[in-house]
């Protein structure tokens, strides 16, 4: 019985290491990606880049008849993707632009910190950092003003300053780095 035994041991064996080398070869092929290579490299796109919106030119506006409020108004904040036109849209005589920043990592500013403009003039605010922030007067300045919600990334606030006088103002979520000053002047 042993000598039928051998024959069929080494057989066996011969076997099992053969179908073990496939079955190596075969997890390294499928590892591999199968062995298939390009030729030539795959075709993609290149981002193109967004065009920046058309400048608007200032229309003046008709001299008042009456004198101007002593109060702020509100310009309300829109997103240009989602907000289609109804009519010609008007503009203010000036306008001034403060950015809120990230300089250096972790600190946030108002940028510039000071500006000066003349009564009727608008101010916007636009959130070019990661963080939300809001835009509220410190107490004591000429008319008091806060943002209904919080100015995220990208989004604007805008105010029209109708009353002359000095406008300390702040973020409520960063109070100690971002504090600024809009002279407004008659």
């Amino acid at each position: 019985m042993r000598t039928f035994l051998s024959p069929f041991a080494t057989r066996l064996r011969v076997l099992w290491v053969a179908l073990s080398l496939v079955t190596v070869a075969c997890v390294l092929l499928a590892a591999c990606g199968g062995g298939q290579t390009t030729a030539s490299p795959t075709a993609t796109t290149a981002p193109t880049p967004t065009p920046a919106p058309p400048t608007p030119t200032p229309t003046p506006s008709p001299s008042p008849t009456a004198p101007p409020p002593t109060t702020m108004k509100a310009v309300v904040t829109v997103n240009p993707a989602t907000t289609a036109t109804s009519g010609p849209a008007t503009m203010p005589v000036s306008a001034a632009v403060v950015q809120m920043v990230e300089n250096p990592p972790g600190h946030y500013i108002f940028q510039p910190a000071s500006i000066t403009i003349t009564a009727g003039s608008v101010v916007v605010w636009i959130d070019n950092s990661d963080a939300p922030h809001t835009v509220t007067s410190d107490p004591g300045a000429p008319s008091a003003f806060n943002t209904t919600q919080n100015v995220t990334q990208g989004k604007t606030f805008a105010l029209q300053f109708n009353q002359a006088g000095t406008y300390h103002y702040h973020c409520n979520i960063h109070p100690t780095t971002m504090k600024a000053v809009v002279d407004v002047t008659s």
